[in-house]
């Protein structure tokens, strides 16, 4: 199973159905259920040739590292070359498992700190948890708020990788195949994730993110270029 190079990929928030045929294929590459989603949005872009190894890379900066697609594949790598680890938080009303001292530093900062749930803002969909002034818009955001504080993470089928939001899920797997779908509007160059973009903006577009009439400034050129055109 080799990747081959697509000139765009179809956005698509919405639910799809998977097709019996693409399941049986799947089975036979031993893809999981939980990651069927991901392959089936892009199939067009592998060679699914059951003879052929897939390949599947680390998702760490900078590591050229790859090894055969199956399950587990990359956890001794993870473990011996980047220091990956469970680490169990250990505030109260929260079982979170995270995968790394980085994993579990963000989560601190994020869920436990004065990271950005962190707001004035009050919402009628409070959390249950006494200890914890989370809100939210809508249930659907508090029920992932919840799977946080009852570590019901989604788990990477590769690497000790985990995550409670489906779309970080996908924007991994994309990393681990260099599936390069987001686009910088600015220089065209192509990365694998959002994340990843707003990186190469910030140290490379700094420039281009300042309003010249209001002097504003922007974390990105897509915030910036939507204030410019009166949409923000």
């Amino acid at each position: 199973m080799l990747l081959k190079k697509s000139k765009k990929t179809k956005k698509n928030d919405e639910k799809i159905t998977i097709s019996s045929k693409f399941r049986k294929v799947a089975k036979l590459f031993g893809i999981p259920e939980e990651h069927l989603e991901f392959f089936y949005e892009n199939r067009t872009r592998f060679s699914w040739n059951i003879k052929e190894k897939p390949k599947v890379q680390c998702t760490e900066q900078h590591c050229k590292y790859s090894t055969e697609f199956k399950e587990h594949s990359l956890d001794e790598h993870m473990i011996a070359k980047h220091n990956y680890k469970d680490i169990r938080c250990q505030e109260v009303n929260c079982t979170y498992l995270a995968y790394s001292q980085k994993s579990f530093g963000q989560h601190k900062a994020r869920f436990h700190g004065t990271g950005s749930r962190n707001s004035n803002l009050r919402f009628d969909h409070k959390c249950r948890y006494s200890n914890c002034s989370f809100s939210a818009k809508c249930d659907f955001l508090l029920q992932s708020h919840n799977k946080i504080h009852e570590n019901m993470l989604l788990p990477c089928f590769c690497c000790p990788f985990r995550t409670s939001d489906p779309k970080s899920i996908k924007n991994h797997m994309m990393s681990h195949f260099n599936l390069q779908s987001f686009e910088c509007e600015i220089c065209k160059r192509k990365f694998n994730t959002p994340s990843a973009i707003r990186t190469h903006e910030r140290y490379n577009h700094a420039e281009m993110q300042k309003c010249e009439d209001c002097g504003q400034d922007f974390k990105t050129y897509g915030s910036f270029r939507r204030h410019r055109t009166g949409l923000s």
